[in-house]
């Protein structure tokens, strides 16, 4: 039954094999079970998902850290990230609520769309400008470090005398421009004749800035000059400049100032139309009116009250009269007219006696007429000078009379009242009156840069400022605009010299300070500071003569300004000498790759031409604080210049150089300062981390080597007040570093001999405890280098044994332990003594040596055996 049920199949399977090659044109194959099997599994890499392989590879890695990867999935398949705002469904048209609410969520979310959109935007927009900000500094940092602060390549100087350091006070190479070098020469002067005669900066300064032809520069310095010509000025200004003579004195100087500049405008303005003026003959202001009002046509205009004076309106007359600062000028103008207020010639010759200061009821009684009958009259001259005299209604600017800056800010001082911190004097000036104070709040506070267009009008609003006695917002203000940088600094300079200015004490506080009262402080000293880096490292010279501007300063804890920022300034320029070095060789370095031979000839010469400038860095830093020499006499720095005695400054700055980490720098500068034990003891820990060290050129032991040397040969010679203790490290330590310098160039028995000389080590088991007394008055620094010198005597005493082994004799004996008979057995047996009271002496050392010391010694002696 079975057979035959296998036999239909096979015959069934037959017939459809038959049946398959019958009705196809396609090949036969004949594949067995292990080809099927391969052509599996190339089919099923083909058709492969790379997402399924993804998710297969993170499965194992996920797996591998510790991640439950099903548990994970089902966690995230629950996150909903739609929760706030889900699709909005569709609203009836009937449904108001609903279609309200649509309305806003759609606006917020155009409004979250839109405000990531420009976020994404700004941020990539400022990261950019970031970026290239970053890059722009960084990339013009390296070319003023390179080519020194802005010297083009071409004009680099072929001769050496090109980079000589210069004399004091002469022209310089540098990085300051023709502005800064007039100024700079100014400050060297003042200072070359401080203590024979003391010359007014503000005028040097005016006078050197007229070779320049800067108009706007120079009436600055006139406008300074004419402020500060105050009699009587106090020794201590800056404490009285709110008192009332100070307030009257800077008022009524500017306005002098404004109205001498008006005059001159009406002068040459006449001068150049003497035609249509028609001036006449006769002299003074009266007549210079009246043809200035010619050229102005202004006779025709209608509105003008009390009729006219020689063709021309009385109150214009009245009003350009005081204007000009021409008090007579006004009162003939007043006679000669026909005024409906009888009084007015009294008030105007009342004004002149009086240093045209009203008293309190003329004051009233011009306000009262003001208000009766003036505020309303149609003549705006007329309005005006009845504001001036009677000093109110001083919200009403008078547009039709002024028009410019200079007119308003005059008009303002005349009606400014002075403040008085006398309550009978004070109880006069109403709320509603123009104090000085309130005007300078009105100038910087209510109106501000902006009003003043001060970005394309920068002198315009420091004039402003400078007419209110605001000197340290103008001042500021000037410093903010890199071009005007040297000018604001240097009228700081002028008005500190007439001790004006309010400064602050701290030197890292910001540069301008509001206090609540409104009285403002500049921080003198950090823009100095600021100023000289620009030229400290290439003109360390000028950078000091600034800094002595800051002499007989303190901070807030008593310390002297000039003697802090010398020490900054000698850091800065040690600082920014390395810091030039790793600059140039870096970049030298990548035109090296770069231009290979191409340039070759050119790269070397510049290679050539900046250590040449390094060596100059370098010289001038000693040029500032001075050199020792090697025969121990001091050649004097130009500090010496300004300070009798620079031991305290030069001490500052070995102190600081110490803190930095640059020992050897702050050894020189304490050698220079004539502090021995602090030399002695920076040069013995040196001393004590390189002694052991082999010698190569240019090391770290090189240097500290060269350095010790000189200070030994010279204290040796002249007298040494340092402690005992200092003194004695020091020179056993040049012993020692004799002896390894010995050792390391294998000369084993001189080396020996010097250990011997020293007795640091025992001779033998009766020495150590006159040994080990002996190791407890050593220094520290000699302690830590015990475990080098244990190591290079056993050394020693292992060649030496090794010699005498390997030759029937020893090619030299040292004499100290080689009897008379030479006996060699007796030789071997006594280094072996020694070795062995070496390990027992170190056995007994109360410090902890290295772990590997012990086992070394040990095996020395062992190969002695």
């Amino acid at each position: 039954m079975a057979d035959s049920g296998f036999s239909d199949l096979l015959q069934q399977a037959e017939q459809i094999t038959a049946n398959l090659h019958g009705e196809t044109e396609l090949p036969f194959l004949s594949r067995n079970l292990y080809q099927i099997a391969e052509a599996g599994k190339r089919l099923l890499k083909r058709t492969g998902t790379s997402a399924e392989q993804q998710d297969v590879k993170a499965s194992i890695l996920l797996g591998s850290q510790g991640f439950d990867v099903p548990k994970l999935q089902h966690k995230i398949s629950q996150l909903n990230a739609a929760k706030t705002y889900e699709p909005l469904e569709p609203a009836l048209e009937t449904d108001i609520e609903g279609f309200l609410a649509n309305e806003r969520q759609n606006t917020i979310l155009s409004i979250i769309e839109e405000s990531k959109k420009k976020t994404r935007e700004e941020m990539k927009a400022r990261c950019e400008e970031a970026m290239l900000n970053e890059w722009e500094k960084e990339k013009e940092k390296t070319l003023k470090s390179l080519l020194g602060g802005g010297q083009e390549l071409a004009s680099l100087p072929t001769e050496m005398e090109g980079i000589t350091p210069r004399k004091l006070g002469g022209p310089t190479r540098g990085t300051m421009d023709p502005v800064e070098l007039a100024y700079a020469r100014e400050v060297y002067i003042r200072n070359e004749s401080i203590h024979t005669s003391r010359q007014d900066l503000v005028v040097t300064f005016g006078q050197a800035m007229k070779q320049f032809q800067d108009k706007n520069i120079t009436d600055c310095w006139l406008l300074l000059k004419t402020l500060l010509d105050v009699p009587n000025l106090p020794k201590k200004a800056y404490e009285s400049r709110n008192s009332a003579f100070l307030q009257k004195a800077f008022v009524n100087k500017a306005r002098s100032f404004l109205e001498q500049r008006y005059h001159d405008y009406i002068s040459n303005s006449v001068s150049s139309n003497l035609a249509q003026a028609q001036l006449g003959g006769v002299p003074g202001t009266f007549q210079l009116v009246r043809s200035f009002l010619n050229l102005r046509h202004i006779a025709g205009q209608p509105g003008f009250e009390d009729g006219l004076v020689n063709g021309q309106p009385v109150w214009p007359m009245l009003y350009y009269c005081l204007r000009c600062g021409d008090l007579p000028a006004a009162i003939q103008v007043a006679e000669s007219a026909k005024l409906s207020d009888a009084q007015f010639v009294g008030y105007l010759k009342k004004c002149a006696n009086d240093d045209r200061m009203l008293d309190p009821p003329t004051q009233a009684n011009i306000q009262m007429v003001y208000r009766r009958s003036v505020r309303s009259s149609n003549d705006p001259f007329k309005k005006a000078v009845y504001c001036l005299l009677a000093r109110c209604d001083f919200n009403d600017n008078h547009p039709d009379v002024i028009q410019k800056t200079d007119d308003y800010i005059w008009f303002k001082l005349c009606q400014v009242e002075v403040d008085s911190a006398d309550p009978r004097k004070a109880q006069h000036i109403k709320s509603d009156k123009m104090t000085f104070s309130r005007l300078q709040s009105l100038l910087i506070d209510e109106y501000g840069e902006d009003h003043f267009n001060a970005g394309q009008s920068p002198y315009l609003y420091f004039q402003v400022l400078l007419l209110t006695a605001q000197f340290e917002a103008a001042i500021e203000f000037l410093y903010r605009t890199e071009r005007l940088r040297s000018h604001a600094v240097h009228f700081a300079i002028a008005l500190k010299e007439h001790n004006i200015l309010h400064c602050a004490t701290s030197l890292h506080a910001p540069l301008l300070v509001r206090e609540p009262t409104g009285r403002m402080i500049i921080n003198f000293t950090r823009m100095i500071c600021s100023y000289i880096r620009k030229f400290s490292l290439s003109d360390p010279r000028e950078a000091l003569e600034y800094l002595y501007l800051l002499k007989g300063s303190n901070d807030e804890d008593g310390n002297d300004l000039f003697v802090i920022t010398v020490t900054d300034l000698a850091l800065e320029n040690k600082s920014e000498v390395w810091q030039y070095c790793f600059q140039f060789f870096a970049v030298n370095m990548y035109f090296c790759r770069c231009l290979h031979f191409v340039i070759l000839y050119v790269e070397q010469l510049w290679f050539g031409y900046h250590l040449m400038l390094m060596y100059i860095h370098i010289m001038q830093h000693e040029a500032l604080l001075g050199k020792l020499e090697v025969d121990g006499t001091v050649k004097s720095g130009c500090i010496s210049k300004f300070v009798d005695d620079t031991t305290e400054i030069i001490s500052s700055v070995a102190s600081a150089t110490e803190k930095q980490g640059m020992y050897l720098e702050a050894a020189k500068l304490y050698d220079l300062a004539d502090h021995q034990n602090k030399v002695l003891e920076i040069l013995s820990q040196e001393l004590s981390q390189v002694i052991a060290l082999p010698i190569a050129p240019h090391s770290q032991k090189d240097r500290v080597s060269k350095v010790a040397f000189e200070v030994a040969e010279r204290y040796k010679t002249n007298p040494l007040p340092a402690r005992k203790q200092h003194s004695q490290t020091f020179f056993l330590l040049m012993d020692l570093m004799q002896f390894f310098d010995l050792y390391h160039e294998g000369k084993m028995d001189d080396a020996f001999e010097i250990i011997c000389a020293l007795k640091l080590l025992p001779l033998g088991y009766d020495t150590i405890d006159k040994v080990m007394q002996k190791f407890q008055d050593l220094g520290d620094e000699i302690r830590r280098c015990f475990a080098d010198i244990l190591l290079a005597t056993m050394t020693i005493l292992h060649s030496q044994y090794r010699s005498i082994s390997s030759r029937a004799q020893s090619a030299r004996v040292t004499n100290v332990f080689l009897g008379d008979d030479g006996g060699i057995e007796k030789h071997k047996a006594r280094l072996r003594e020694l070795a062995k009271s070496l390990i027992t002496f170190a056995g007994m050392l109360p410090i902890h040596l290295p772990g590997n010391t012990y086992a070394r010694l040990v095996q020395l002696e062992v190969l002695m055996h």
